[in-house]
């Protein structure tokens, strides 16, 4: 006996025949009569019998409908609570794409969350902030972490969160080392190691040195902070960062600060705006909790 066989007979019960079970059910009329055929074969009784112009339970298939109902009723109960756990469960694969400086705050964000939803599974990839939105929008991530720009992209949602200072970092040996007061023009003839053009960083300071009319002298260009930190430190240049990436301060480097440029970013989450799934809202609701200083 099986399952499939009792919603047959309760659809039969339900629409008046057999052509019409199959109707509701999506089966061929052959499919309906094998199935009872094959209870009454195991059975050894005779379930349906024509009355008028619907179909009836006889004396014997009345008696085993009374019993074999509430097996199926008991199925439906296991099938809606099994459902309904499921749907608590926060399962699937999110995809994340983040700059670097913010990539740093996820571990301990993300490893109480994984151990609290063993069935939750994370891919993480640093990505330049151009693209950022670009993929977000066409699918390919699901959660941004970047730069929110006051360019409107229609389809995405973004929330700002915090506000990442940019530093400069300069050998502890540069003459400008002991500056207490560093302006843009001390720039202009330095060699500079810069993140690479399609940074939102980059893209802030260009557009407020070109209003400044300072001119300045990349030597170097690499979207790896960790490896412009490096340079710093052998003295090819000096770099400009966000604030979370050189804390706390490199050995054999110091950070300084230009006074007279506002270099700040306001940092947030992306998603696009069509409704969430299970596992990205239980995500993107960590990750807004965790970090908006003022949730």
């Amino acid at each position: 006996m099986e399952i499939k066989q009792l919603t047959t007979i309760q659809t039969i019960l339900t629409k008046g025949s057999f052509l019409k079970a199959a109707e509701s059910l999506g089966y061929a009329p052959s499919t309906i009569s094998l199935h009872i055929q094959q209870l009454e074969a195991y059975l050894g009784i005779r379930l349906f019998e024509k009355r008028g112009r619907r179909m009836a339970l006889t004396a014997e298939g009345q008696v085993f409908w009374e019993n074999a109902r509430h097996v199926l009723e008991q199925f439906d109960q296991l099938k809606d609570h099994t459902r309904s756990e499921l749907s608590k469960t926060v399962q699937g694969h999110v995809r994340i794409g983040t700059i670097e400086s913010a990539g740093k705050k996820l571990p301990s964000i993300l490893i109480p969350l994984l151990k609290k939803h063993p069935h939750l599974t994370i891919s993480i990839e640093y990505i330049n902030t151009n693209t950022l939105c670009e993929r977000v929008l066409h699918e390919q991530l699901d959660i941004g972490i970047g730069p929110v720009l006051p360019n409107e992209t229609r389809g995405l949602h973004k929330v700002p969160l915090f506000v990442e200072e940019v530093v400069v970092l300069l050998p502890e040996r540069h003459p400008l080392a002991a500056t207490k007061s560093l302006t843009l023009a001390n720039l202009g003839n330095e060699n500079l190691i810069l993140s690479e053009p399609l940074n939102a960083y980059r893209a802030a300071l260009e557009q407020r040195i070109a209003e400044l009319g300072v001119p300045i002298k990349p030597v170097i260009e690499i979207g790896d902070s960790a490896a412009i930190i490096q340079f710093v430190q052998g003295g090819v240049g000096i770099a400009l960062l966000p604030a979370s990436a050189v804390q706390p301060p490199p050995a054999s480097a110091v950070l300084g600060k230009i006074q007279d440029i506002d270099l700040r970013l306001t940092m947030g989450l992306i998603r696009r705006e069509k409704r969430m799934g299970n596992a990205i809202s239980t995500l993107y609701r960590a990750l807004y909790e965790e970090l908006n200083p003022h949730a």
